[in-house]
């Protein structure tokens, strides 16, 4: 077929290992306290080569974070903490935070996830531009349905046990009046 051809072939390694980071869609998180669980995804864009660790952790803004797993009467979420690992070729992961449903009546808490401290094969690893998570908790629409019937129901029957009048003229008039007064 003809002389023998030599090439030289140079591959370059362009796998990243990418960054990590929340995508603008997942920078605001807004969950029901009655379903027990916020769930914050974690991605890596830009490349998947190599293992990628990244830090997290929770921040109060409004919502109250304990650290004790069956929670307090005034706590609003389990504070937590810890590294996420990302193997070679996954592109997201799960952050599961407990949420105590404290059935308070037109609740709006917020707290925070902040990522920190990439870690890659190499220097090329890097936080993403989106590194916290605005997580706002918000009251069940069955408790505040439940919480409006009875505020109903007490402010029907509330005038049927009135007792007393509104001004002074009329408290005069009925404690002058034999029988107590009353049209």
């Amino acid at each position: 077929l003809g002389p023998e051809a030599v090439t030289i072939v140079t591959i370059i390694d362009d796998d990243l290992p990418g960054l990590v980071g929340f995508k603008d869609e997942n920078t605001s998180v807004t969950v029901q306290e009655s379903e027990g669980k916020a769930i914050v995804h974690v991605s890596r864009m830009n490349g998947s080569s190599g293992t990628v660790t990244v830090d997290y952790h929770t921040v109060d803004i409004l919502a109250i974070g304990t650290d004790r797993a069956e929670g307090t009467k005034n706590s609003d979420y389990l504070r937590t903490s810890g590294t996420l690992e990302f193997k070679p070729k996954v592109n997201e992961l799960p952050i599961p935070i407990t949420l105590f449903d404290r059935k308070e009546y037109d609740k709006q808490d917020t707290f925070k996830v902040v990522l920190s401290n990439v870690r890659g094969p190499n220097e090329k690893a890097k936080l993403a531009q989106f590194n916290t998570c605005l997580v706002t908790i918000v009251n069940d629409e069955e408790t505040k349905t439940s919480i409006e019937r009875v505020m109903k129901v007490l402010n029907i029957n509330a005038d049927k046990y009135s007792v007393g009048t509104d001004t002074w003229k009329e408290q005069f008039t009925n404690a002058l009046t034999v029988g107590g007064g009353g049209a």
